[in-house]
């Protein structure tokens, strides 16, 4: 019965560690995959009175940022005109680092992003997305096709990857993208109201915020007047992830902590249930050393049982966790990531079993080894 006490111990400090290490496997894989289908994780800037100027501003007064973009948006649903074919579009006019700052590749022998001479030469080039390019050339090549928007003819010269946005709940539209020097100069726009800001680090995107709006405010003090207006409008593009990141962050700490508790208590009744064993067997243990056993074997007979109980609690909570995980993953509803097997959780887990086992059982052990035959012979 003590035995089978010590296995159930055993098994519920295992099951919360081993749980501890699914939910961290999956909510990673998830988080991952969820990233993914993003942009690179950045800041999106909303603020007013600004104009290229701060572009260089923010570069050399942020510290540990990895790029800086300038984009306009024409959050209209424009049209795109190719022959007889028209689609609505989202038109962005960025600066040269948007592709750094967004992370958004071009499709594989789909063309190129916008070079330094398309800035420079304030050339009307275009690269479009996959859904674009779908919905607009369906499997034709578009490279190098001419559309029109607005009545402009424009060039495309590539087509990047789409990207799913923060709550997107609609239809995604097709997004296109054009050097924000050739919409200045068609424009004579000169106010730049969105700045993208990827950091070197996705974990000093909080700390990043602060120092944005201070920056902006000192550059223009006018953003402080606007009484209807919180400018400017810092926000993450991937802060949804994030929140829930720290969610699975709070219940893996919380299982873990259970799990802890339960092995130190496990540990507790190993060490009990060891000591009276040893007790009671005193007699077979002296036996034992006068026919010539020695220390170390009866320190290892003690030890291996208890590695043996510890073990089949483990197993038992490990196999008891991977069924549950199994099938919780063939839940479509739920969005989990496939099931995938990972023996390094289960061999933390089991070494944790035990190393509970050893630890609780090494000092009665130590005592059973050191028994005097002769002494344990006689008490009999």
């Amino acid at each position: 019965m003590r035995t089978l006490l010590t296995i159930l111990g055993i098994f519920m400090g295992v099951l919360a560690v081993n749980a501890t290490l699914q939910v961290k496997s999956i909510s990673s894989t998830k988080i991952i995959k969820r990233l993914s289908e993003r942009e690179a994780p950045h800041l999106e800037i909303w603020t007013a009175f600004s104009t290229l100027e701060d572009l260089n501003y923010l570069k050399q007064e942020l510290k540990g940022i990895h790029s800086v973009s300038a984009t306009v948006s024409d959050w209209q649903n424009n049209r795109v005109i190719y022959r007889d074919r028209q689609e609505n579009m989202q038109l962005s006019a960025v600066s040269e680092e948007y592709f750094t700052a967004t992370g958004r590749q071009i499709l594989p022998n789909l063309g190129r992003k916008l070079l330094d001479d398309d800035f420079k030469n304030y050339r009307n080039s275009l690269v479009i997305d996959r859904i674009g390019r779908e919905r607009l050339f369906r499997e034709d090549n578009p490279i190098n096709k001419i559309v029109y928007i607005r009545g402009v003819p424009y060039r495309i010269v590539g087509v990047m990857e789409s990207k799913q946005k923060q709550y997107q709940s609609e239809e995604p539209i097709a997004e296109f993208v054009m050097p924000l020097s050739t919409h200045l100069a068609l424009t004579n726009q000169r106010e730049i109201r969105q700045f993208i800001i990827r950091p070197d680090r996705l974990d000093r995107i909080e700390a990043l915020k602060p120092q944005i709006k201070t920056l902006l405010h000192k550059k223009h003090p006018e953003l402080q007047e606007l009484s209807f207006r919180d400018y400017p409008y810092v926000n993450s593009n991937v802060e949804d992830i994030l929140k829930d990141r720290e969610i699975a962050r709070i219940a893996a700490n919380s299982l873990l902590a259970a799990g802890i508790i339960s092995l130190i208590v496990s540990g507790v009744g190993i060490a009990n249930i060891t000591i009276a064993s040893v007790l009671e067997r005193t007699p077979e243990l002296g036996l034992r050393r006068a026919i010539g056993a020695q220390k170390k074997q009866i320190l290892a007979q003690i030890l291996l049982e208890a590695i043996i109980v510890s073990s089949l609690g483990g197993l038992g909570a490990i196999a008891l966790v991977n069924s549950v995980t199994f099938l919780l993953t063939q839940q479509e509803n739920l969005a989990l990531p496939p099931y995938k097997f990972n023996i390094e959780n289960v061999l933390l887990s089991l070494s944790a079993a035990i190393a509970t086992g050893v630890g609780s059982s090494l000092v009665p052990a130590i005592r059973a080894s050191q028994v005097e035959p002769v002494k344990a012979l006689r008490d009999n």
